[in-house]
C-alpha cells in the first residue's frame, strides 16, 4: 500500500509539472502576441531610417527574399520547391545602400540558380533553368 501511495504521489507531481509548464508556455506565447514579451522572429526591420541596409551574417534564401521584399516594399512569390538553403553574406560593418543590396540580391539568386520574374507588379522567384516553363508574361525592369 506503501509503495501505490508513493507512485501515485510521483504521478500527481508529474501531473503538476506538466500543467504549469504548459501554463507559464502559453502565458509566454500570450505575452508576445500581446507586444509584452519578446519580439517575433518575422518582425525584423533591415532597413535603417537612414536608407541603410544591416544584413544578417547567416540567412536562408527564403529568409533574404522576405528581407528584400521589407526593403523594396514589393511582393515575392516562392513556390513550394524552393527550400531554405543557407548563405552567409559578408557585407560591411556601415551596411549597405537599398541599391547595393538588391544587386546582392539578384547574385545570390544567381549563385543559387534562382532568378526573379517579374509579372502584373508580382515578382516570383523560380528556378533559372524553370524560366521557359513560365506561362507567365514578363514585365521588363530596364
Amino acid at each position: 500500500m506503501k509503495r501505490l501511495n508513493h507512485i501515485t504521489a510521483l504521478v500527481l507531481g508529474v501531473i503538476i509539472l506538466c500543467v504549469f509548464s504548459y501554463g507559464v508556455g502559453s502565458a509566454a506565447e500570450t505575452d508576445a502576441v500581446e507586444g509584452g514579451g519578446p519580439q517575433k522572429k518575422t518582425e525584423k526591420k533591415y532597413l535603417s531610417d537612414d536608407g541603410i541596409v544591416h544584413l544578417q551574417r547567416e540567412m536562408d534564401i527564403v529568409d533574404l527574399i522576405k528581407a528584400v521584399s521589407e526593403i523594396n516594399e514589393e511582393i515575392y512569390l516562392i513556390g513550394n520547391d524552393i527550400k531554405p538553403k543557407e548563405v552567409s553574406i559578408i557585407t560591411p560593418e556601415a551596411g549597405l545602400q537599398k541599391e547595393e543590396v538588391l544587386r546582392l540580391f539578384e547574385i545570390i539568386l544567381s549563385i543559387n540558380g534562382l532568378t526573379v520574374v517579374k509579372t502584373q507588379g508580382i515578382n516570383k522567384v523560380v528556378y533559372s533553368v524553370d524560366i521557359k516553363q513560365q506561362n507567365t508574361p514578363v514585365e521588363s525592369g530596364d
